[in-house]
């Protein structure tokens, strides 16, 4: 399933992909996103290669990630203490045996990773028996991009059964319910990868469609598990990876001879900016100094954007906001609108000025 072609606009880089940035580029609208992932590498190795590391941004604040790594410490700690407790007062039910291979992962040996989490997988597929909590699995993921290694945080499974659950531990909050939408869909996307490459290793009855996010909680015991159907998320991921070889051949009539290492081969795949991609896309500073460059209405955001369908650039939004004539139908269907907002932000901007400080 390889593509030579991916190798070769990877310069030479091995395969660097993760379940993040494979759900990621399955939902992006972004060419050159969904194009690096195409190909095997992950956006953030691409954003480096071709535009140094200074001023590419992290995908996960530092704060952010000490505490995802101090919450999975807590639940695994101890056989998994903690984690078998919330299972128990969640579901109902108390797993037994633990296997936990993330030292292996931790000291790079991801190699013996995927071995291990094999071998207990088929003892169980094969016989019933065996762990029912693996942490640290290791799992080879191939597609055209070449081999990738997926790391689900829990492979699940309960007496009598022949398959697992794949889990992931992320530490936001569960509100009662109220958790936002975005990080729940992004943690079961993320769960999704791992279900395919567990099909794709040991069959399509070796993992179910439902997959198991633990949050944590501000109840004891500080944390949830949570059961959601992952099914569509699965089949779009999976059309994403099948007709990963249709983003491989526009990239390789766009970049020519080279590969998308270089800044300026690269620039030739089209972005797809948004605001949004902060925080989200290592690439996010490249991206926005090209859609200034270029006075791009996507610097408004997708809403305004498609508003202002029609109009040469945001250079020329701002020629009509502050009263210039409309010259084209589709100025005089916004100019209005736009000069309407200006004069109310710089009316709330004079009386903003008269208010005294605290």
């Amino acid at each position: 399933m390889t593509d030579s072609a991916a190798a070769r606009l990877r310069g030479g880089e091995s395969p660097s992909l993760d379940a993040r940035s494979i759900e990621r580029a399955s939902r992006s609208g972004c060419t050159r996103y969904r194009t690096s992932v195409a190909i095997g590498m992950h956006p953030r190795k691409l954003a480096e290669a071709a535009f140094g590391p200074d001023g590419v941004r992290r995908d996960i604040s530092p704060f952010a990630q000490a505490i995802g790594i101090a919450f999975e410490q807590w639940l695994l700690n101890n056989d998994g203490r903690a984690l078998k407790d919330v299972f128990e007062f969640t579901t109902g039910w108390r797993p037994g045996a633990a296997e936990n291979f993330n030292y292996l992962l931790d000291s790079n040996r991801q190699d013996e990773a995927e071995q291990c989490t094999a071998e207990i997988v088929r003892e169980r597929l094969e016989h019933g028996t065996g762990p029912e909590l693996i942490f640290g699995a290791g799992l080879p993921l191939e597609t055209t991009g070449g081999i990738s290694h997926i790391r689900p945080d829990l492979l699940i499974t309960k007496p009598g059964w022949r398959h697992f659950r794949v889990g992931e531990i992320k530490s936001y909050l569960d509100l009662d319910g109220r958790t936002d939408g975005s990080e729940i869909s992004t943690a079961v996307r993320q769960a999704a990868v791992g279900v395919i490459a567990m099909r794709q290793n040991f069959g399509p009855d070796s993992a179910e469609d439902d997959v198991d996010l633990v949050f944590r909680s501000v109840w004891r015991p500080n944390a949830r598990v949570r059961s959601l159907d992952a099914s569509v998320e699965i089949a779009s991921i999976s059309d994403f990876l099948a007709a990963a070889s249709d983003e491989i051949d526009v990239a390789e009539v766009l970049v020519g001879a080279g590969d998308m290492l270089d800044a300026e081969s690269l620039k030739r795949v089209p972005h797809r900016f948004e605001p949004s991609c902060e925080g989200a896309c290592a690439m996010y500073e490249a991206c926005r100094s090209e859609a200034v460059a270029a006075d791009e209405l996507s610097l408004l955001g997708p809403a305004a954007e498609t508003a202002l369908e029609g109009l040469s650039g945001l250079s020329r939004a701002i020629e009509l906001a502050r009263g210039a004539a409309p010259e084209t139908e589709a100025e005089e269907r916004v100019a209005g609108l736009l000069a309407g907002a200006w004069a109310a932000s710089e009316a709330l901007e004079s009386y903003s000025g008269t208010i005294p400080p605290n």
